[in-house]
């Protein structure tokens, strides 16, 4: 059966042309941004601020630029407009397992699944077996967070790969599994 859902992420994109620095328009990169998309009360977080002068200043864009916003921060400036890009990952972190979907946030569509062998199996099958592992050993638990972010990391740069995106573009991730491997995913004892 067809459903009619609405897809809403909680992360938007805008599209707007930041004026020029010129001895008339002296404000910073920041601020000539935040005026572009009218709304000054907007956070503009250090890796947006990282991207900002090189986004503005991109040949091609002419001063467009992509503003990605959640939650009234500004996550991340691109050059042009890149509205129509928007991506997250679902992951489901399994004992035996590990499955990461890419998801296209605007449409609601998955652009693909990849899974591999959860690698944390190699200090045990179970999860027992893991935690005590990280009684045992005073950087089990770094070991095996470790582990699965390393995995999720290929399986995503995988994904993005063979969409022909990039693993920066993908700005959302939620992350199931049970109790044990949530822990262990949070690196919390």
């Amino acid at each position: 059966a067809d459903l009619n859902v609405k897809v809403d992420s909680g992360i938007s994109k805008k599209a707007v042309t930041v004026s020029a620095a010129s001895l008339e328009n002296q404000y910073p990169d920041e601020k000539r941004l935040l005026n572009a998309l009218e709304n000054s009360a907007l956070e503009v977080r250090l890796e947006a601020l990282r991207s900002l002068p090189k986004a503005v200043r991109d040949k091609k864009a002419k001063g467009l630029v992509t503003a990605v916003i959640s939650e009234h921060k500004v996550l991340a400036v691109e050059p042009g407009d890149r509205t129509h890009e928007l991506y997250g990952i679902a992951v489901d972190i399994g004992t035996t397992s590990v499955v990461v979907a890419l998801m296209d946030l605007l449409s609601g569509d998955t652009l693909g699944i990849a899974s591999a062998s959860n690698p944390q199996a190699t200090f045990g099958a179970d999860v027992i077996a893991r935690i005590d592992h990280v009684i045992q050993n005073p950087d089990g638990l770094e070991q095996l967070n470790r582990r699965v972010i390393q995995v999720i990391n290929r399986l995503t740069a995988k994904l993005a790969k063979e969409n022909q995106i990039s693993p920066q573009a993908i700005y959302q991730m939620t992350v199931v599994g049970n109790t044990t491997m949530s822990h262990l995913f949070l690196k919390a004892d």
